[in-house]
């Protein structure tokens, strides 16, 4: 029986002593887990057992060990725990979010967690987009995730795929009907998101061809990259989307500086 195991049992029947005796094994690796789940055991276990249980919960769950995370829902309850720990929830759904761990995600769900929860008022969802972590994704929304969920902000699941670039994402987000045609509570519509992160050509005619409606300042936004000699033919390719589109042409003196010379302007600008 590997440690793993025995300490899962040690939890599981509240067996002090065993616990105690298995964070002496040296091994790195138990260590590393076992000794935050055992520093909080004898902190805390004279005054409340609960904290102990929502430490090792939490711990466990940040690195990702499912197995070790099973005994514990025996004394926390999924969303109690959130409740009792707004510190915890946020490490641990972010941990999960940020690395798409699905063993951890479906141990959550099916023990209460909600397909929209969030975290500091984004959706776990929206979390899961701006990292492009697909199979999180699909699993969330098979399991009836809100697509159009807003945060605090105002920004939709697709503001976060749309600003990191995440194309499969938002190919997922139109396919459940995700809406497109929206200003978030800074004035920014996704075409807006999108520029103020690394323009992608993908992104940018995936919004052309769903129609998603242009705004001023479309050309000189990305022309804005010209600083940039290696996004020169990216940014052409954009304009020709962008043209397409009928976005107006800028008024090529208002966006020059001496880092983005007429000359380089003139040159994206040029067919």
């Amino acid at each position: 029986m590997d440690w793993k195991t025995k300490l899962s049992q040690a939890v599981t029947i509240d067996d002090y002593q065993s616990i105690k005796d298995l964070i002496c094994e040296n091994e790195a690796y138990q260590l590393i887990t076992s000794s935050i789940v055992l520093t909080a055991y004898l902190s805390e276990r004279k005054d409340n057992d609960q904290k102990f249980f929502d430490r090792g919960f939490c711990h466990f769950g940040c690195l990702f060990l499912t197995d070790m995370m099973s005994p514990f829902l025996r004394y926390v309850e999924i969303n109690e725990f959130f409740e009792r720990n707004k510190q915890d929830k946020t490490l641990l759904l972010g941990s999960l979010m940020k690395e798409g761990n699905i063993d951890v995600l479906l141990l959550l769900l099916d023990n209460g967690l909600s397909v929209n929860e969030k975290i500091n008022g984004t959706a776990i969802l929206s979390i899961a987009c701006f990292y492009g972590k697909v199979d999180a994704i699909d699993i969330l929304i098979e399991r009836g995730a809100d697509v159009n969920q807003l945060n605090e902000l105002g920004k939709a699941p697709a503001s976060f795929a749309v600003r990191t670039g995440q194309v499969q994402v938002l190919d997922r987000l139109i396919n459940q009907g995700a809406y497109l045609n929206y200003t978030d509570l800074l004035g920014d519509s996704l075409w807006a998101v999108h520029f103020k992160s690394n323009p992608d050509l993908e992104i940018v005619t995936r919004l052309a061809e769903m129609r998603v409606p242009i705004e001023p300042g479309l050309i000189a936004a990305i022309l804005r990259y010209g600083v940039f000699e290696s996004y020169h033919s990216l940014i052409k390719q954009i304009i020709v989307v962008l043209r397409s589109l009928g976005c107006e042409e800028p008024i090529i003196d208002s966006i020059t500086t001496p880092r983005l010379t007429k000359e380089t302007v003139q040159s994206l600008l040029a067919n």
